[in-house]
């Protein structure tokens, strides 16, 4: 008589990265992120300090651009109410977007102000 003696299951191998767009999107944001913070450090501290709203408006319209595509593709790439939840944010933030562009005509132009009188 032999006796079956329970054997531990066998762990399956792990799965080696593809390498697909996931590691260079993350990349991608990383960089993105690291050179708005430098920017914005630069233009609050550095020698342009308190002469350059124009500028720094310019900065936050792209920092707004920016996380309104990045909420478009994350509803893309998600599904139900993720998705749902994505298209919501993204929707603000381009509402955001939207006025942080009035903001930077606003600075540009002193006759904006005609167009948008709330900012008097």
């Amino acid at each position: 008589m032999t006796r079956d003696v329970p054997r531990a299951p066998v762990a399956a191998p792990p799965m080696q990265s593809r390498g697909g767009p996931r590691p260079r999107l993350r990349v991608g944001f990383a960089v993105t992120g690291a050179l708005l913070v430098v920017l914005t450090c630069v233009l609050a501290f550095g020698h342009w300090e308190g002469d350059t709203a124009t500028l720094t408006d310019a900065v936050s319209t792209l920092a707004s651009f920016l996380a309104a595509g990045c909420c478009i593709y994350a509803a893309s790439q998600t599904h139900g109410l993720s998705r749902w939840s994505w298209s919501l944010f993204g929707s603000t933030m381009i509402m955001w977007t939207l006025a942080d562009v009035l903001w930077f005509l606003d600075g540009l132009f002193d006759s904006f102000h005609v167009l948008i009188p709330a900012t008097n």
